[in-house]
């Protein structure tokens, strides 16, 4: 009975830090939104199916189905921007343990045993942004591989270009270093020929 009292204690304790840690994302998604200048539109979660909704769902669910900020897609309203479509995600990967391990051998999302060792994995944000064009990384639900393991990337077609940088947490432990990886995206963005601004605003 102790062990499970114990174990109960370690629970609760997971529960009040995760909720410390989603909010600062949620504080920090908010601050490049307004950096960038972009309107959020919506977020999909993108490890698993989302959390049951209107009192509905099956209890033979996984259980990362309630965990939606696990591998996340904060989304944002498409702009114009120099009369190209510019269109905007933040992904967050709280535990890049899976994926970097199912690179090297094929491994279940419902044994996260067989993850990589939390001490080697990471936790990061990986920004895209598209011209002109959008989906070439998420033929298979934004999971595949160069996606989710590399640090950057592009695609392009006849439409236009997409690319990817992904930037471990650390890089916004605070507002300057927040900043000087967001110039950092923006100018990985100018080598594409893709125009970025951030605007200078006060945040509430």
């Amino acid at each position: 009975m102790q062990n499970l009292n114990d174990t109960l204690i370690e629970v609760r304790k997971a529960y009040r830090l995760i909720y410390d840690y989603q909010k600062r994302i949620l504080d920090l998604i908010s601050f490049i939104k307004g950096r960038y200048d972009f309107i959020y539109l919506g977020g999909f979660s993108k490890f698993s199916n989302v959390s049951p909704r209107n009192g509905s769902g099956d209890l033979k669910s996984w259980s990362w189905d309630w965990l939606n900020l696990y591998y996340y897609d904060f989304h944002f309203q498409k702009k114009i921007i120099d009369k190209d479509d510019i269109r905007f995600s933040i992904f967050l990967m709280s535990d890049s343990g899976y994926f970097d391990k199912n690179k090297e051998n094929s491994i279940q999302k419902i044994n996260p045993d067989l993850f990589l060792e939390p001490e080697a994995s990471k936790t990061k944000l990986i920004f895209v942004i598209g011209k002109n064009t959008w989906g070439l990384f998420g033929n298979d639900n934004w999971n595949n591989i160069n996606f989710t393991t590399e640090n950057y990337g592009y695609e392009k077609d006849e439409k236009g270009v997409m690319l990817f940088k992904s930037y471990d947490l650390d890089k916004f432990v605070d507002e300057n270093t927040a900043n000087q990886t967001l110039v950092d995206f923006q100018s990985y963005c100018t080598g594409y020929n893709i125009n970025l601004p951030i605007v200078e605003r006060k945040f509430v």
